[in-house]
């Protein structure tokens, strides 16, 4: 499957490039290593959209949270000829998770919990063991809970094409605890979206507000995060690139699927947002230098670099902290350095299943596109 870029073009030593360039960018533009290392950014974006079975569309945004650059590649929508938008809102998937960690850790700053209540103190009744998973549990992961998205039954509605179906967050906390954990809490880190759709009852619960309304006070309205919002229902938003699931047929709309994976994954935003709120947790704006250390640091004994709702990369030029994202329809990833320094990427496909993963060769540029924008 082949897929023209959009209207919008950059050109770069005579040849098109289906890319605009926005904004202003933070390096020396006459600098001689810094020409170089932006054509082949623009060069790896571009070919994102141009490769067999690759993404309709892709944005990327490069700077420190305040000023940046932003590239555009491909389409919103592959029903017409809708060129990406450097504004388009995209679901970011699980980069949602270290946007509940900070509030969670800003409520236990001002002593309104404790990272080592137990779930049940907050949420009485909703896990079997609650008395015995701690708040730190759900947010590095070690509470053992089973991961509901591994349950056939949740994804069902939406494979047989039912779009519309919604599951309530206790509904899918009661998939969780049917299925019994995996293991005992606190004795190995285990990724489960199941541990952050109870952490937002728990931060509902001790804010005394929905969670909509708590990351709109802490987090959208102090950073001036005007294109983010928590979605709650699959009503239908023009601001959003189309998202798509691609397969061995016509790529499937999926864009209206109702946002099941609450608390979990259901922040929207654009990229310059996404670049504000990691840019603005580096710098110390959202959690005390202590909080921030804890929010970095993994379990003891943990084989991965996973900590509170954050993931440490260690790259070339150093390391970086951030989280990826993955809804059906959505891609996202975004890293940022201890200096503010940030990197996003929003793509508008994705898949349910292993049989409809993306092309490895479009999932390599994907990966080499973020590496030479953070490292050069």
């Amino acid at each position: 499957m082949r897929r023209a870029c959009g209207a919008g073009s950059y050109t770069l030593h005579g040849r098109s490039r289906c890319i605009e360039r926005r904004s202003g960018f933070t390096r020396d533009h006459q600098d001689g290593n810094h020409v170089v290392w932006y054509q082949t950014v623009f060069h790896n974006t571009h070919r994102l959209c141009h490769a067999p079975s690759s993404v309709p569309g892709v944005v990327l945004h490069i700077g420190d949270g305040n000023r940046g650059e932003t590239l555009v590649a491909g389409r919103s929508s592959l029903a017409g000829t809708s060129s990406m938008r450097e504004n388009d809102r995209f679901r970011i998937g699980s980069i949602t998770k270290s946007y509940l960690s900070v509030v969670m850790l800003q409520l236990v700053a001002e002593s309104r919990a404790s990272l080592d209540d137990s779930v049940e103190r907050w949420v009485p009744g909703v896990i079997a063991n609650g008395n015995a998973i701690t708040i730190r549990q759900l947010l590095n992961h070690t509470s053992g809970l089973f991961d509901y998205f591994h349950d056939a039954q949740v994804l069902l509605p939406y494979l047989s094409g039912d779009f519309a179906f919604a599951w309530a967050p206790r509904q899918l906390l009661a998939i969780a605890n049917a299925r019994g954990p995996v293991s005992a809490p606190g004795v190995t880190q285990q990724y489960s979206n199941s541990n952050y759709t109870l952490l937002g009852l728990v931060i509902e619960a001790v804010a005394g507000h929905s969670l909509a309304q708590v990351l709109q006070t802490r987090l959208y309205t102090p950073l001036g995060l005007s294109r983010t919002t928590l979605a709650v229902d699959a009503s239908p938003d023009a601001s959003r690139a189309r998202g798509y699931l691609l397969g061995d047929d016509t790529p499937l709309d999926v864009t209206d699927l109702y946002p099941f994976y609450w608390g979990a994954g259901n922040v929207v935003s654009d990229a310059a947002d996404v670049a504000r709120f990691y840019s603005a947790l580096m710098r110390g704006q959202l959690l005390t230098p202590a909080q921030l250390a804890v929010m970095k640091a993994p379990p003891a004994g943990a084989s991965s670099n996973y900590g509170l709702g954050i993931m440490r990369t260690a790259m070339p030029c150093g390391d970086m902290f951030g989280h990826g994202g993955a809804t059906p329809g959505y891609s996202a990833s975004a890293w940022a350095f201890n200096s503010g320094r940030v990197v996003v990427a929003l793509a508008n496909s994705l898949t349910f299943d292993d049989h409809l993963a993306p092309n490895p060769a479009a999932e390599a540029l994907w990966n080499r596109m973020l590496l030479t924008a953070a490292c050069g």
